[in-house]
């Protein structure tokens, strides 16, 4: 962190804008990927040539899915509201949410198209 000269110990201001940019980034990335888990779980609702048993494992997983990305958006909403000045001291990795978000998301998508879930 960098320091201002006048208020030894504070972060420097376009510190703290970069860093309060990244967690806004992050968070609007965390409610994409919501509403991405919600658009796959309509799909998986309206496609009536998938067998029940299938439906019901992609809903399963859509769901812990739902729970993920809800939890990275609350505990990001948490870290801006709990800043105060304090420039990367969370230990958020949105990004490997984000990746396992996107590689399960794909998994379901494959499994709509093949009949089974990987």
């Amino acid at each position: 962190m960098t320091e201002t000269p006048d208020h030894p110990g504070s972060p420097d201001p376009s510190e703290t804008q970069t860093v309060n940019q990244i967690l806004e980034d992050l968070t609007m990335m965390a409610h994409d990927l919501t509403t991405e888990v919600r658009q796959e779980w309509r799909r998986v609702r309206r496609d009536q040539s998938m067998p029940s048993e299938l439906q019901t494992k992609l809903k399963k997983e859509l769901l812990s899915l739902l729970n993920t990305s809800k939890d990275a958006e609350g505990k990001l909403d948490e870290h801006r509201t709990k800043r105060a000045g304090r420039a990367g001291e969370f230990a958020l990795d949105l990004g490997a949410a984000r990746l396992e978000i996107g590689r399960r998301l794909d998994s379901i998508r494959a499994a709509r198209g093949s009949g089974g879930v990987s």
